[in-house]
């Protein structure tokens, strides 16, 4: 019986308004902070490039990690700006990036998962790779303090996703087995794989069919997330 969710937080319960990307985001900041307007299509293979090199290897603190990589993007994005500058900027894009309720929104069938999970007696936990100040931020933005149980962070656990360590501090903080919790996120490295490395299921959340060949298990709204037989049918 499944009796915690964990649920990651930026692009799966926050999602970026009006269909933004993480580039096209990325874009808008640029040109808010910087004013420089970069096409996305020069953003992106950078983004993908600097977030591949520095996310696993600088140490578990989501903002100063980010304000770095934000950094090195705009480094190589404008190289006629300075050391100095590409940190500022880098800072304030990482700080908008990661706690920001104005670069995001909750979609109506998140709300329902979460009034859902609530009324089944299921605890819902956030399990994100975050910075805790400003994940609370967006959880006040959005009001979803009453339908969300805790809070764990790589910042406080010492550890990042996608690593055992990480899922392994939560079981013990919430006291229960793997079989009995599920990791609902949008990363499969991070959210499902990295669960899995200890036993707990997970549900990949693609709501823009990035990973049509991804085979566990996968929903393109979260309120299809209890209507898994396989993890969730011995409730109904």
């Amino acid at each position: 019986m499944i009796r915690v969710i964990l649920v990651d937080g930026l692009f799966t319960i926050f999602v970026p308004k009006n269909g933004m990307s993480r580039y096209e985001m990325l874009q808008l900041l640029i040109v808010k902070f910087l004013g420089v307007r970069i096409e996305v299509d020069e953003i992106q293979p950078v983004y993908d490039a600097m977030r591949k090199k520095w996310e696993e290897i600088l140490p578990p603190n989501h903002g100063e990690k980010w304000a770095i990589i934000d950094r090195e993007i705009l480094r190589a994005l404008v190289p006629t700006i300075s050391l100095a500058n590409a940190a500022l900027v880098g800072k304030k894009i990482s700080h908008a990036t990661l706690s920001d309720p104005d670069l995001y929104e909750i979609l109506p069938d998140t709300r329902g998962f979460l009034r859902r999970a609530k009324h089944r007696g299921i605890r819902t936990v956030f399990a994100s790779n975050q910075d805790k100040e400003k994940l609370q931020i967006l959880i006040g933005a959005f009001g979803l303090g009453p339908l969300v149980n805790a809070v764990y962070v790589s910042t406080e656990i010492g550890h990042e996703k996608p690593s055992q360590d990480f899922f392994e501090a939560i079981l013990r903080q919430e006291n229960i087995r793997a079989d009995e919790c599920v990791m609902v996120g949008n990363n499969p490295h991070n959210d499902i794989y990295g669960a899995a490395s200890v036993g707990i299921r997970g549900i990949l959340y693609d709501r823009d069919n990035a990973y049509s060949d991804f085979s566990g298990h996968r929903v393109s709204r979260l309120s299809e997330v209890f209507e898994i037989d396989a993890i969730f049918g011995e409730r109904r």
